[in-house]
């Protein structure tokens, strides 16, 4: 597998084989406890909710727990 630069929102990101990653979160809690879980792994946790905000590329990128955030989730399905 080729090294990767990864980023993920909801801190759960998996870096095991890659350059390093970044997770991003709006719960100060979630990425507190996410900096606690990772080890040695090359991730970065940051607290917000704008990926673009950190003013890098990657070369992957998911989404996961996020579908709460949606104040109309039947509009933003319909939106797809």
């Amino acid at each position: 597998m080729a090294a990767t630069r990864a980023a993920s929102c909801a801190c759960c990101t998996t870096a095991t084989r890659s350059k390093g990653a970044v997770g991003i979160d709006i719960a100060r809690r979630s990425v507190a406890r996410a900096e606690l879980l990772k080890g040695h792994r090359p991730i970065e946790y940051k607290v917000g909710d704008k990926a673009a905000a950190l003013g890098r590329t990657f070369d992957f990128a998911f989404s996961h727990e996020v579908l709460y955030l949606l104040p109309d989730l039947a509009a933003a399905c319909r939106a797809t």
